[in-house]
């Protein structure tokens, strides 16, 4: 979502969560041309900079020094409804520049939903998807390959759990794309 989407995720309570969402969804509208010159004084960021652009100028930089060996992405799973297209396009694009370099070997890990609980406001988003996926996980697979049915057979996962993922990777010298089931493995590994 190009609008401010973090303020609303990072909402300490439910009452400031609701203040953030009729801005949020006023902002879900495309903003228009990112190259129109009336916005050269103050860029909106687009799906294109914040998630291709960006990390390709830092992954090229990163090829420049011969000390670093790994680069870890943390990228996405195409599992959220009502967003963008281009949010999971952008970040693809990303991950294929990545896997190009051969200066470092990439991780790409892609999460669904992450959480913590010092962000109270995605708790009752979370505390859904977990009970969606505790009812579905018997028939996850079938689920999974409807439309719409893999949102609700992919966890969300702890932010702790991708951290120690991506510690996971680098010290163990993996390399690839991790799905969820891949990020929980390797969190394990780690403990």
């Amino acid at each position: 979502m190009e609008s401010d989407y973090k303020k609303l995720a990072q909402a300490q309570s439910i009452c400031d969560a609701a203040s953030q969402l009729p801005k949020f969804i006023l902002g879900m509208k495309d903003g228009g041309n990112p190259l129109d010159p009336a916005l050269e004084t103050n860029p909106k960021p687009t799906y294109e900079m914040m998630n291709r652009d960006t990390v390709i100028t830092v992954a090229d930089q990163v090829a420049k020094l011969p000390s670093i060996k790994s680069f870890t992405y943390i990228s996405a799973s195409d599992v959220f409804p009502f967003i963008n297209p281009r949010y999971i396009t952008t970040k693809r694009e990303a991950e294929t520049h990545l896997f190009r370099h051969y200066k470092f070997k990439t991780v790409v890990l892609r999460p669904g939903v992450m959480y913590n609980y010092q962000r109270p406001s995605v708790m009752p988003i979370v505390n859904l998807l977990q009970l969606t996926n505790a009812i579905t996980n018997p028939f996850k697979d079938s689920i999974a390959s409807l439309p719409g049915g893999k949102m609700l057979t992919t966890p969300p996962l702890r932010t702790d759990e991708v951290a120690r993922a991506v510690i996971q990777s680098i010290e163990n010298g993996e390399h690839g794309i991790f799905d969820v089931e891949g990020i929980g493995k390797l969190s394990r590994m780690a403990r």
